[in-house]
């Protein structure tokens, strides 16, 4: 896939013109000195190198607008483009002057800015990105190891940088679960021992990003660490098998120190940059910053790889040689898909992205009773009450309903001291009656204030004479002559 070379802004460099940036077509500074410091020589060595990336680093995220500047000098040292905020942006104008104070006159000249043109050269060089297969079912059945690389036109051009911010985002995903060892934590192939495949053969299919290089460096695989800034928590999202997604304002990158030879494209034109390993298939964008063979520093963005629409099968509409797998394979039918145009065409008549053939008629409003989420074509048939529930809505009766939309007056409450059950709610004596019904009274028989309905034993305090009832009667007549025999 061809890809367009984004330009440095114009506004920004003619900026550092105008406030004397560049005193000479070889030379730049911003301090007013005759020392012709260039505006990435942050702590005024004449020279541009690691001391004044770790300056950067130090007010990397910083936005300058408001900081004040009584010398009418940029207050954020670690702005080079003056755009008022220190970000990925600026690691970029390192890159391009590492190792020097100027530009270099054959491509970035004065005359050649008011004039207009651009200090990236444009369309100077393709870069595409491709992948290849690695391994097959290991280290689960199912799972592939794939390798993705940026491709260029000839061996001698060198990447640096792999970066993503809000305007042109970094962005890795997969249909499936990225598979990441749980044994260690390899973010960078640069950090992989080679002896650890020894021990554990499972990190030879971690994912993981790079620059050329799949182990550390070494005298046989020669290069230097990667190195990131603004990506430990997209990183560390990452290892917990999720896509990598850099889309801040501020922005992120990883790279390798310009003169690192494990950015170089080499004999086969290309630069590994990542390896993912997934049963699904994968999804990945990329912005790069390169020095192309003739020693110009450009940058790509925006380069893509999609394989979840291809499909190595050729009797599929999506048919690709190069396609990992047949699980998204489409094929031509009458009543569904179309590749007769050479493209694919869904049949649909009502235009709703699914075919005639997989219609599901039903109901689609989801605050009715027999709503369908299966369904993708309303058929009218859309009911609102038939599941609406009647019954006792009062959560004191005995009879309450919870699921009930409205009283039908059903309600049924306890007798007073007892609950739904019919048991006591106080029964102080255990005898089964409730408190409040108690009757305190004699119960004894014999007396005359005898109480039938007493519950609790009372003090009997009237009883008969002897020989009579507590009506006074008589009660020991035998010879029944109307006499008391006492």
């Amino acid at each position: 896939m061809k890809h367009i070379l984004t330009r440095i802004s114009l506004n920004r460099i003619l900026m550092v013109l105008l406030l004397g940036a560049l005193t000479s077509p070889a030379h730049a500074q911003t301090d007013g000195s005759e020392n012709g410091v260039a505006f990435m020589d942050l702590n005024g060595d004449s020279s541009v190198d690691v001391g004044d990336l770790l300056i950067f680093f130090q007010q990397y995220g910083t936005f300058c607008a408001g900081i004040p500047d009584p010398d009418g000098l940029n207050p954020c040292i670690g702005d080079g483009n003056w755009d008022n905020q220190v970000n990925v942006l600026d690691l970029l104008e390192f890159f391009q002057q590492y190792g020097s104070f100027e530009y270099s006159p054959e491509w970035c000249s004065v005359t050649g800015l008011i004039q207009g043109q651009s200090c990236w050269e444009e369309e100077s060089e393709n870069v595409w990105l491709t992948y290849e297969v690695a391994s097959e079912n290991n280290p689960d059945v199912g799972l592939k190891t794939i390798r993705f690389y940026a491709n260029f036109n000839n061996p001698f051009s060198i990447l640096h940088t792999v970066f993503g911010d809000a305007e042109y985002p970094l962005f890795l995903a997969s249909t499936e679960e990225i598979w990441q060892s749980p044994i260690g934590s390899v973010k960078f192939a640069t950090s992989l021992n080679p002896l650890l495949l020894n021990v554990a053969p499972e990190l030879a299919y971690d994912s993981w990003f790079t620059i050329g290089l799949d182990a550390q460096p070494s005298s046989s695989n020669p290069g230097e660490a990667v190195t990131s800034i603004g990506m430990s928590t997209e990183l560390g999202i990452f290892e917990q098998a999720e896509p990598m997604m850099v889309m801040s304002t501020i922005g992120a990158a990883y790279y390798a120190l310009p003169g690192a030879v494990n950015g170089l494209a080499g004999v086969d034109n290309r630069v590994l940059l990542g390896q993912i390993t997934t049963s699904g298939d994968f999804s990945l964008t990329m912005n790069v910053q390169f020095t192309d063979s003739n020693g110009h520093m450009d940058i790509a963005t925006g380069l893509t790889l999609e394989v979840n629409e291809w499909c190595s099968d050729p009797a599929a509409c999506n048919y690709f040689p190069d396609a990992i797998s047949d699980g998204n394979c489409i094929y031509e039918s009458a009543d569904c898909i179309d590749c007769s145009s050479g493209s694919i065409e869904l049949v649909d008549d009502d235009g709703d992205g699914i075919c005639n053939a997989n219609e599901v008629g039903g109901c689609l409003d989801e605050e009715a009773c027999n709503f369908d989420a299966e369904a993708t074509d309303d058929d009218g048939s859309c009911d609102y009450f038939s599941c609406i529930t009647v019954g006792c809505t009062n959560p004191e009766a005995c009879n309450y309903d919870a699921v009930a939309d409205y009283s039908d007056g059903s309600c049924e409450f306890p007798e007073v001291g007892l609950d739904c059950a019919g048991n006591c709610l106080a029964d102080s004596d255990g005898d089964g009656i409730c408190d409040d019904n108690e009757i305190v009274g004699c119960a004894d028989p014999a007396a005359c204030d005898f109480n039938p309905e007493a519950t609790d034993a009372g003090s009997c305090d009237e009883y008969p004479a002897e020989g009579f009832d507590c009506d006074g009667v008589c009660v020991l007549d035998e010879n029944d002559n109307g006499l008391c025999d006492l």
